[in-house]
């Protein structure tokens, strides 16, 4: 989804890479300075991990194809791509700190290092095919 959206406005709006970076900033920072900082770690310490992570990727999933059908050939950042960016963000920001939370939680402290390397290693392809079994029906 990334790549797709940096080219669409370098490509087709012919925004500076720049303009680009900046547009596209929000959903990371949506994801990892809000969520992750001040929501998602109260949450998973009141509800536990397996409540917080399955409502996540509903969030972010339907956001790609609706993203890419809703940009325009004219340049409207508040309304074909923002939207979208902020939910990625949402999604991201609550699934990937629960998981790696979760899998190196339990972890001897000799193992630690090596144990959540490989977490990080397996978290990005993982981590929305276990959250999306436990939440789906």
């Amino acid at each position: 989804m990334l790549l797709s959206i940096v080219l669409w406005d370098q490509q087709v709006w012919g925004w500076s890479a720049l303009r680009t970076g900046l547009a596209v900033a929000p959903g990371p920072l949506i994801g990892a300075a809000v969520l992750v900082s001040w929501v998602a770690g109260p949450l998973i310490a009141r509800f536990g991990p397996g409540r917080v992570m399955p409502p996540a990727p509903p969030c972010s999933r339907p956001v790609p194809p609706g993203g890419a059908l809703a940009a325009g050939l004219t340049p409207d950042y508040a309304g074909d791509m923002l939207g979208g960016m902020l939910l990625t963000g949402i999604g991201v920001g609550l699934t990937l700190p629960t998981f790696m939370a979760t899998g190196a939680s339990s972890l001897p402290p000799q193992s630690f290092a090596t144990g959540s390397a490989v977490v990080n290693m397996l978290a990005p392809r993982s981590v929305w095919r276990s959250a999306w079994r436990s939440w789906s029906p």
